[in-house]
């Protein structure tokens, strides 16, 4: 009995012997290559295979690649294949460590992606009784012609329930190559198999420089300024895909973000917070957002305008905005300009000259539905610092005669071409479609233009009793914005690609 057993033990420790060195043999890692290749649908190299239980396998320096074998697409140095005990039910996990995702270059095209997809996610995982996949130090990269966004040293984990349903949760604290303080995060739930539908998919930024966001090379410039966190989710609807955005700008220079402009960088500080932001279909259908630009420079706009010499800068202050529909359906904002050029602003009107500098205050700006409901602006003109201000007579008697319909009595008379003024400002209210042209001095603040004539000060144009359509007015400024046409457009376009 005793050399009986002796004979069945050594006999079962030379078979277990024997069929270890086969899983340690190149025809196995062979055979693996070509039965893994197969089921994703994707070639697939494998380095050397380490058994390490009956049920249990280590697999050194796996690739995936595009089909022909022509771009890698992840690379492992060491994966685990194990059977774990869950309860009553025996299941498997996947450990992946110390590697790289390639999600996407410039060469892939629509293709190549659904490949990727459906080669990773486009089986039943509970044939193959896989339970969970871990990650360890894994890189997520996606290079593109004009930016590259990496993910270093990214960890999670992806788990399937017995329905087949999978819920995956991945962090990182690097984002092209910068240390972030808090982790990124993606988040999804996702049905896999031959129809893959994805229900939810979050990506949690913490706040960030906006230069870790590789703009750079999209934006032509260098961005140093500015920080970044949010939400975007991606879920699907009745209606189809639907992208969410949630997040803030902070103290971000708008001339890095506006460089391939048409008509130039644009200078100012843009701080702004997205309520929310949702698109579907590649169409925006709603958005809501508050926020502030400073110190934006009239100047820079000058090219659109077609005044040069125009100065200034603006601040404007959005406490609330929404739109949908395609149709603005509420705002409330105000805004300050100082040091505009006056003469820039009336060779505009194109009926002489104001000389001085134009202080514009927007106390409140209220739309509901594409519609001004309430306004509430003061205009102040001062004179220049170097002198006294003048105004052309053929501006007071075009503005304060045919503009306004103030009754200018004997001053259409006596005014000579050149007229200096004392005071020059007025108020304007707008109610519904109503606007109204208040004055903002004189003994009962009911005057607009204050002159000097001989040394005495004469308030020759006063705010009108009546009040005016706004409808004509924005049809006018229409009118005026639309000369400059899509050619316009164009020729600055063109213009500014070839000077960079």
């Amino acid at each position: 009995m005793l050399i009986l057993v002796l004979l069945l033990v050594g006999g079962s420790i030379a078979s277990s012997l024997g069929y270890a060195v086969y899983l340690r043999s190149d025809g196995y890692r062979r055979s693996i290559e070509d039965e893994v290749s197969g089921y994703l649908k994707l070639p697939v190299s494998v380095g050397a295979i380490t058994p390490l239980s009956i049920h249990g396998r280590r697999f050194d320096e796996v690739s995936v690649y595009l089909a022909d074998n022509t771009e890698r697409i992840f690379h492992c140095a060491e994966s685990f294949w194990r059977r774990q005990q869950i309860g009553d039910v025996q299941r498997y996990v996947l450990e992946i460590q110390d590697g790289w995702f390639l999600i996407g270059t410039g060469r892939f095209s629509r293709g190549d992606y659904k490949k990727m997809l459906h080669g990773g996610l486009g089986h039943d995982f509970t044939e193959l009784n896989l339970q969970a996949v871990f990650l360890q130090n894994m890189d997520i990269v996606w290079r593109q012609a004009d930016f590259e966004l990496s993910v270093d040293a990214a960890a999670g984990e992806v788990v399937f329930d017995y329905s087949g349903d999978g819920k995956a949760n991945l962090s990182a604290r690097t984002l092209n190559g910068i240390r972030v303080p808090e982790p990124i995060n993606i988040r999804a739930i996702f049905t896999p198999g031959r129809s893959i539908e994805f229900h939810h998919i979050a990506l949690d930024v913490p706040r960030i420089p906006l230069s870790a966001l590789g703009l750079d090379r999209s934006l032509n410039t260098t961005v140093t300024d500015g920080s970044f966190d949010g939400t975007v989710t991606f879920r699907q609807s009745g209606n189809g895909p639907v992208l969410t955005l949630r997040g803030a700008v902070r103290d971000a220079r708008l001339e890095e973000l506006t460089g391939q402009l048409p008509m130039g960088a644009i200078r100012g500080v843009a701080n702004i917070d997205v309520g929310e932001a949702v698109m579907t279909h590649d169409r925006l259908v709603s958005l809501s957002f508050s926020g502030d630009l400073s110190g934006v420079y009239l100047r820079d706009l000058a090219p659109f305008l077609k005044q040069p010499d125009l100065e200034g800068k603006i601040n404007l202050s959005v406490e609330q905005a929404r739109y949908g529909e395609n149709e603005l359906e509420y705002l409330s904002a105000s805004a300050d300009a100082a040091d505009v050029s006056m003469a820039a602003i009336t060779r505009l009107i194109g009926k002489g000259v104001i000389t001085g500098q134009l202080r514009v205050t927007v106390n409140a700006l209220l739309v509901v539905d594409n519609t001004i409901r309430w306004a509430d602006i003061d205009l102040d003109v001062i004179p220049p610092p170097d002198g006294s201000g003048a105004i052309d007579r053929d501006m007071i008697l075009y503005v304060g005669g045919q503009i306004l319909g103030v009754d200018l009595g004997s001053a259409k008379k006596f005014l000579p071409e050149k007229v200096e003024y004392a005071k020059l400002g007025c108020k304007i209210e707008i109610d519904r479609d109503q606007l109204r042209v208040k004055g903002s001095h004189g003994t009962d603040g009911r005057t607009i233009l204050t002159v000097r004539v001989f040394d005495q000060e004469l308030g020759i144009v006063r705010e009108p009793s009546r009040t005016f359509p706004l409808t004509d007015l924005l049809a006018s400024l229409k009118e005026r914005v639309f000369e400059y046409d899509v050619d316009t457009v164009r020729n600055w376009w063109e213009h500014s690609k070839e000077e960079k």
